[in-house]
C-alpha cells in the first residue's frame, strides 16, 4: 500500500499547488486562471482512482472509506478534479462507493450517502462511470426516488436493468412501479428491435 498511498499523497500535491497558484487572484484573474488549469487536466484523480479500486479489491474498506471521505472534504478541490478530469474522477467515485457497498457496514453506506450529498452540490454526473454504484447506495441507504432517478440515468447509458434485478443492493426497489416500468420499457424495446 505504501506505493498507493505515495501515488495519492503526490496526486494530492500537484493538485495543491496548481489551486494556490490561484488562490491569491481574485475575480475574473481567478477564474480565468482555474479555466485555464482545468481545461489543461492539471487536477488529477486516476492514482486516487486506481488505489481506491485495489483497496477495495484487496478488502480493505476502512482505508477505502476514509481516504475518499477525506478527499470528498475539500469541495472546491473536488469541484476543479472533476472539471479537470471528468472521467477519472467519476472512476474514482466508481471505486470508492464500491467498497463502501462490498464492506456491509451500514456505517459506511449512511457515509456514502453524506459523500454524494457533498458532491452533487457542487458536481453534476457527466459519465456512466459512477451511476450503477450511486443507485446501489442509494438503494440500499432507502432513498428510492434518488436511487430511481441514478437507475433511469444508468439504463439510459446501457447499463443492464436486468443485471439492476438480480443484484441484491437493489432489493429494496425491485418492487417499486418505477423500476418495473423502466424494466418493462427496456424489455418492450428489446422485443420490438427482432
Amino acid at each position: 500500500m505504501s506505493v498507493g498511498a505515495a501515488f495519492m499523497r503526490l496526486e494530492a500535491e500537484i493538485a495543491e499547488a496548481w489551486r494556490a497558484e490561484f488562490a491569491q487572484e481574485t475575480g475574473l484573474v481567478r477564474s480565468e486562471l482555474a479555466r485555464r488549469r482545468t481545461s489543461e487536466g492539471r487536477f488529477l484523480s486516476g492514482a486516487s482512482a486506481c488505489v481506491l479500486g485495489w483497496l477495495r479489491a484487496q478488502g480493505h474498506y476502512d482505508m477505502a472509506v476514509e481516504e475518499f471521505c477525506a478527499q470528498v472534504a475539500d469541495t472546491a478541490l473536488v469541484r476543479l478534479r472533476h472539471q479537470s478530469q471528468v472521467h477519472s474522477f467519476e472512476l474514482l467515485v466508481n471505486n470508492a462507493l464500491g467498497a463502501f457497498l462490498d464492506s456491509g457496514n451500514p456505517a459506511h453506506i449512511e457515509r456514502g450517502v453524506q459523500c454524494l450529498d457533498a458532491l452533487e452540490a457542487v458536481i453534476e454526473w457527466q459519465t456512466n462511470s459512477a451511476l450503477y454504484q450511486i443507485a446501489c447506495v442509494y438503494a440500499r441507504a432507502g432513498l428510492t426516488d434518488r436511487a430511481i432517478t441514478m437507475i433511469e440515468r444508468a439504463v439510459e447509458g446501457g447499463r443492464s436493468i436486468e443485471t439492476m434485478a438480480s443484484d441484491s443492493d437493489f432489493a429494496s426497489v425491485v418492487d417499486d412501479p418505477r423500476f418495473q416500468r423502466l424494466r418493462g420499457c427496456v424489455a418492450g424495446s428489446s422485443g420490438n428491435s427482432s
